[in-house]
C-alpha cells in the first residue's frame, strides 16, 4: 500500500508536505513531490512491495499522476500503448499513457486495485477500481 495526495489549486501547494507528515506511516520511503501550474501531486510507497506511485508525468501537456494500487495485468493495454515510449513499465505510468489514448474509457478496462489522481491540464480525474478495495 502507497499514500497519495494532491492539491487541486494553483495556490497552497506549500501544504503537500504537511499533508505526507500526516500519512507517512502508509508508507516506507519518502514521498515524491510534483508541483505544476495548477496542482501539486506527491506519492509515497511501500519499499518492500517495489511499488511506483509516481508523479509519473508528461511535462510538455500539463499532465501527471499518482497511483495507489497496482493492476493484474497490463496485457490487455499494450496493443493501446504500442506508439508509446514506457519509462518505468509501472503500472502508474501505464494507466497515464493509456489515458492518454482512451481518456476516462479506460477505467472501464483496468483489473486491480487502485485508486488514482491524474491532472490532464485544467480537468482533475480521480479514479477507484471498481469494488472500491483501495
Amino acid at each position: 500500500m502507497s499514500c497519495i495526495a494532491g492539491v487541486f489549486s494553483p495556490h497552497h501547494h506549500e501544504i503537500l508536505p504537511g499533508i505526507f507528515e500526516k500519512i507517512e506511516h502508509r508508507s516506507t520511503s519518502p514521498p515524491n513531490l510534483w508541483t505544476g501550474l495548477k496542482a501539486s501531486l506527491g506519492a509515497a510507497a511501500l519499499t518492500a512491495l517495489q511499488e511506483k506511485p509516481g508523479p509519473i508525468t508528461i511535462p510538455s501537456e500539463e499532465r501527471a499522476i499518482v497511483m495507489d494500487g497496482s493492476l493484474v495485468s497490463q496485457d490487455g493495454l499494450q496493443d493501446l500503448l504500442k506508439f508509446h515510449k514506457l519509462i518505468e513499465g509501472s503500472d502508474t505510468e501505464v494507466v497515464l499513457h493509456a489515458y492518454e489514448e482512451r481518456g476516462t474509457r479506460i477505467f472501464g478496462q483496468l483489473e486491480g486495485e487502485f485508486a488514482l489522481a491524474i491532472l490532464d491540464g485544467d480537468r482533475f480525474v480521480l479514479a477507484r477500481d471498481r469494488l472500491g478495495i483501495k
